[in-house]
């Protein structure tokens, strides 16, 4: 039942009840679906340890977990997720002159969008254009579910999202207007509900 960016972090018991897949398949499963996602091992059965780091976990609490060992973890997971304040990105200069870097505040980052050459991304105090694939720019990105790809062509911020039409038309608080992948606008409205819920529970 697991989908990217669902959670924060999975507390995994190695094993798991009678009949179920054990933790470890759990983890591996989890691996498969999201390279990224923290994962904590909490068992008894300590022979296990050195099979379950294959899956790179976080941390390894040994039942009974006492408060100290549970507060560590909890604080290496709470720096883990924070997420960053701006991304370095290769700025092209268009004149032949090698790539440089150039750091793009997330709060200032609107959309990113393809070009012939790359991508361009739309930010409050301008535009960059980078050589960079929108693939690899949306890696650099928290996956929290501020940041969503509505298609091939375009990268969102959703704080910057003002609605997402049903014709696939996306509009922008800054006036802009973008469409997304027709076979993408369910998701990305789901997605953009998701997100609106969240920064009002949060």
């Amino acid at each position: 039942a697991y989908r990217k960016g669902m959670c924060g972090a999975v507390f995994l018991d190695i094993m798991l009840g009678a009949g179920s897949a054990s933790g470890i398949e759990t983890a591996r499963t989890l691996r498969e679906l999201d390279t990224r996602l923290p994962i904590v091992f909490v068992t008894s059965e300590t022979g296990f340890a050195l099979e379950g780091y294959e899956f790179h976990p976080l941390d390894y609490l040994v039942k009974p977990v006492s408060a100290d060992k549970l507060a560590w973890c909890l604080n290496e997971l709470r720096e883990y997720l924070d997420p960053p304040s701006y991304i370095q990105v290769q700025e092209s200069s268009g004149r032949g002159a090698a790539a440089a870097q150039r750091p793009v505040l997330l709060d200032d980052f609107i959309y990113a969008e393809t070009t012939r050459h790359g991508i361009v991304i739309h930010t409050a105090s301008g535009d960059i254009a980078s050589g960079q694939t929108l693939s690899g720019l949306q890696q650099m990105l928290p996956g929290a579910g501020r940041f969503f790809s509505s298609g091939r062509s375009f990268l969102l911020n959703f704080s910057y999202v003002q609605n997402v039409r049903n014709d696939g038309e996306v509009i922008l608080k800054n006036g802009d207007r973008v469409y997304c992948s027709r076979r993408k606008i369910k998701e990305t409205q789901d997605a953009f509900s998701r997100y609106l819920f969240s920064t009002l529970r949060g």
